[in-house]
């Protein structure tokens, strides 16, 4: 079994870096919006023992979840127990995402935003 990476790279960073002057490339802002997605998808992730959950890297390339079960419990198709994170399913970044589109753009517009100032 292997690792699972959800990248942010689905999205289309070239209108994004037209849009922004050269800002699409920046590392900083590609980590703070990857890990606005992370914590978006973060309650709809698999928790049993809470290691899927809470073993996660996010960086400039996107989200990867380190445990070697990771792909299994993604594209398993499993009923993923209820408990801990009742939102809990397979292919989790895709049900976050289609629930939560709005409030994540609105993030992305404000991390977009506070990255200009900052520069």
């Amino acid at each position: 079994m292997s690792d699972i990476k959800l990248s942010i790279k689905k999205a289309n960073f070239s209108k994004l870096d037209k849009h922004l002057d050269g800002l699409g490339s920046d590392e900083i802002l590609r980590t703070r919006i990857n890990q606005a997605v992370a914590d978006v998808c973060d309650p709809y992730v698999p928790y049993q023992t809470g290691a899927l959950a809470h073993n996660v890297t996010v960086d400039s390339e996107g989200i990867t979840y380190n445990q070697p079960y990771a792909r299994e419990q993604y594209e398993s198709g499993f009923e993923h127990g209820k408990e801990f994170h009742p939102l809990a399913s397979s292919y989790w970044d895709k049900v976050a995402l289609q629930n939560h589109r709005d409030e994540l753009n609105a993030q992305i517009r404000d991390i977009v935003n506070e990255r200009i100032r900052e520069l």
